[in-house]
C-alpha cells in the first residue's frame, strides 16, 4: 500500500514538473527572454503527460501549464496598474486574461490525451496519424482564441519565429498559423519519438520510426522554400520617404490638460526638424493630439500651421463627433494633405474591451465609470484607403493600435488596394515592459502574410520599417529602447499596383479553419469515448480488473 502511494505521488510530481516545464519553455521563447529556440520543443512534456493521463487529468495539467505560460508571457499587462484608472482593475485584467487563455491550452491537453486513447499506438501508421494530428488541434485552438469574444490573436506560436525569417516565409500560404503548425509539428514528432524509445508507445523497442523523418522533412522543404521566396520577392512600387515620429509622452501625462502644451512642444519641434529631410509623408502615433483634431479650433489650428512647409501629414487623434444629444468618439488617423481638397479620415474598427469601451456598459451605465480614458469609443465602419496627391499611384492603409495583430483586417485592406500598411500606436500603457516587442513581432506576419512592407509609429514603443518579407529593416533605437524620443527616414519600397496577391491575402484563413473543423470533431471523439468507457464500466462486474484494460493511463 505504502509503495503503491509513493509511485502516485511519483508520478504526480512528475506531472506537475512537465506542465510547469512546458509553461516555462513557451514563456521563453517570446520578449523579454526571445529564446525562440525553447518553442520547438516546449510542448513535448505537455504532449507526454498527455499521452499517460485520462482526459480530465490532462485538462488540468494542461491548465496549469497555460497559465504558467501566459501569466509571465502578459506579466506587461499589470503595468495597468501605474497606467489605468484603477490598479485592482489592472491586475484583474492580467489575472482573467492569463486563465482564460490557459483555458485553450487546457482543451489542447484533453484533446491530445483522447487521440491517444481513441487512436493508440499500435502501429507506425496511428503514431503517423497522431504527429500530425496533434499540431492541427493547436492550429485550430489557436484559430478560436484569436477569433472568440471578439478574438485575442496575441502570441501565437509562429510569433516566436519573428527573427528566423526563411520559416516564417510559410505565412504568406497559411498565415502565421502555418508557422505555428511547423513548430509544433516538430514538438509531436519529438514526443512521439520520446514515447517509442521509452518502450511505451509500442511493444518492441526497433520499429519504424518514420514520424520524426517525416516532420524533419517537412521543416526542410519549408525553409528550402522559404530561402527561394526571399530571393525571388522583389517590389515594384513607389520609394517613399517617410519621417516617422516618436514623441515619447508618458501615458500618466498624454490626458492631463496642464500637460497639453508639452505634448504640441515635441510634436511641433520632431515635424520641423524633418522639414528638411525632402520626405514625401510625416506620421505622427496613436492619438499624438492631446485634444481633437477636428472640434477643437486651437488643435486644428496647430496641425494647420505645421502644414505650410507642404509635406502631409498623417495624425493619430480622438474624434469627437455629435449626433443629437449625444457624443460619438472614435480612436481616428487623419491625413491633412495640403494638397487634397478633403481630409481622410480611418475610425479604428477592432476596439479593445476594457481599453477602449467596457463590454454591457450600454446596458449597466455604472461599469461606464471604469472606461480608462473616460468614454467609450465607437468602432468604424469604412475600410479607408488612403492616397497621397504627390504620389497617387500609392495607396496604404492604417493599422490603430493592436490592429495590427488581427491578421483578418490588413487582409481585407490589401484586398482593397492597400500596397503599404502602417500602423500608429500608442504602447505607453505598457511601459518598462516587453509589452512593445512582443507587439512588433506580431506584426511582422501581416507583412509577410500579404507581401506588403509596413511601417510602425509608436509615441513609445518599437519605431520602425518592416519589409514584405518580415525583415525588421531599420528602426529609432537600434538598442531596442522603447523610451526613446525623436525621429527616422525610412525609405519605403511599397508594392507596385499590379502585385500579385498571395494565396493568402486570396483566401484568408482556409488553412486554420480547416483545424478548427478539426478540433470540433476531436470534441465530438472524445466525448463519444468518454460516454462509451461509461457504459462499458458500469457493465462489467465489480472488482472485474477490465475497466483500465491497458492499464498504463489515468482516466480520472
Amino acid at each position: 500500500m505504502l509503495w503503491g502511494s509513493a509511485i502516485v505521488r511519483r508520478a504526480t510530481v512528475v506531472r506537475l514538473a512537465g506542465a510547469v516545464s512546458s509553461g516555462v519553455l513557451l514563456a521563453l521563447a517570446y520578449a523579454p527572454f526571445e529564446q525562440h529556440e525553447t518553442a520547438w520543443v516546449a510542448l513535448v512534456p505537455l504532449i507526454l503527460i498527455s499521452s499517460r493521463s485520462g482526459t480530465r487529468a490532462a485538462l488540468g495539467w494542461g491548465f496549469l501549464g497555460g497559465a504558467v505560460f501566459w501569466l509571465v508571457s502578459l506579466s506587461w499587462f499589470s503595468r495597468l496598474a501605474w497606467t489605468g484608472p484603477s490598479a485592482c482593475l489592472g491586475l484583474l485584467a492580467w489575472f482573467f486574461l492569463a486563465l482564460y487563455c490557459a483555458l485553450y491550452t487546457a482543451a489542447f491537453a484533453m484533446l491530445v490525451s483522447g487521440l491517444f486513447g481513441s487512436l493508440g499506438t499500435d502501429n507506425w501508421r496511428r503514431t503517423v496519424l497522431l504527429t500530425v494530428a496533434i499540431p492541427a488541434v493547436w492550429v485550430g485552438l489557436e484559430y478560436f482564441r484569436s477569433t472568440l469574444l471578439t478574438g485575442f490573436p496575441w502570441n501565437t506560436l509562429g510569433v516566436s519565429q519573428y527573427r528566423n525569417i526563411p520559416i516564417c516565409q510559410a505565412a504568406e500560404w497559411g498565415g502565421v498559423y502555418a508557422v505555428s503548425m511547423l513548430v509544433a509539428l516538430m514538438n509531436s514528432a519529438f514526443a512521439m519519438t520520446v514515447l517509442k524509445f521509452r518502450g511505451v508507445a509500442v511493444g518492441r523497442r526497433y520499429r519504424a520510426h518514420p514520424e520524426l523523418m517525416i516532420a524533419l522533412s517537412i521543416l526542410v522543404l519549408s525553409m528550402m522554400a522559404g530561402v527561394r521566396m526571399l530571393t525571388e520577392r522583389r517590389l515594384a512600387g513607389e520609394v517613399l520617404r517617410i519621417a516617422l515620429v516618436q514623441p515619447n509622452v508618458p501615458q500618466v501625462k498624454k490626458w492631463s490638460p496642464e500637460w497639453a502644451d508639452e505634448a504640441y512642444l515635441k510634436l511641433r519641434g520632431l515635424t520641423e526638424m524633418t522639414f528638411e529631410r525632402d520626405v514625401d509623408l510625416i506620421v505622427w502615433p496613436e492619438t499624438a493630439l492631446p485634444s481633437y483634431a477636428l472640434l477643437d479650433q486651437d488643435c486644428l489650428a496647430f496641425v494647420c500651421d505645421l502644414l505650410t512647409n507642404g509635406t502631409p501629414i498623417l495624425v493619430g487623434t480622438i474624434d469627437a463627433r455629435l449626433r443629437g444629444n449625444a457624443t460619438n468618439f472614435f480612436n481616428s488617423s487623419m491625413l491633412f494633405d495640403p494638397e487634397a481638397p478633403d481630409i481622410q479620415i480611418y475610425n479604428k474598427q477592432h476596439l479593445l474591451p476594457f481599453g477602449e469601451y467596457i463590454p454591457l456598459s450600454g446596458i449597466f451605465p455604472s461599469l461606464a465609470r471604469f472606461d480608462p480614458l473616460g468614454w467609450s469609443c465607437t468602432p468604424g465602419k469604412e475600410d479607408t484607403i488612403f492616397r497621397l496627391q504627390r504620389v497617387p499611384d500609392t495607396a496604404f492603409s492604417v493599422l490603430i493600435c493592436f490592429e495590427d495583430v488581427v491578421s483578418s483586417l490588413s487582409r481585407k485592406f490589401v484586398r482593397a488596394g492597400a500596397r503599404l500598411l502602417i500602423n500608429q500606436t500608442n504602447d505607453a500603457w505598457f511601459d518598462v515592459s516587453s509589452a512593445s516587442r512582443q507587439h512588433m513581432a506580431n506584426s511582422v506576419f501581416r507583412c509577410i502574410e500579404n507581401r506588403v512592407p509596413m511601417i510602425r509609429v509608436t509615441n513609445t514603443g518599437m519605431t520602425c520599417l518592416i519589409d514584405a518579407a518580415g525583415r525588421i529593416r531599420d528602426k529609432l533605437a537600434p538598442d531596442g529602447g522603447a523610451l526613446t524620443e525623436g525621429f527616422f527616414i525610412a525609405e519605403v519600397v511599397t508594392a507596385g499596383p499590379g502585385m500579385s496577391p498571395s494565396f493568402y491575402t486570396k483566401h484568408g484563413d482556409v488553412f486554420a479553419v480547416s483545424c478548427a473543423v478539426l478540433v470540433l470533431a476531436c470534441f465530438v471523439l472524445v466525448a463519444a469515448r468518454g460516454r462509451s468507457i461509461k457504459l462499458r464500466t458500469r457493465c462489467l462486474e465489480p472488482g472485474s480488473n477490465e475497466a483500465n484494460p491497458k492499464g498504463t493511463r489515468d482516466d480520472g
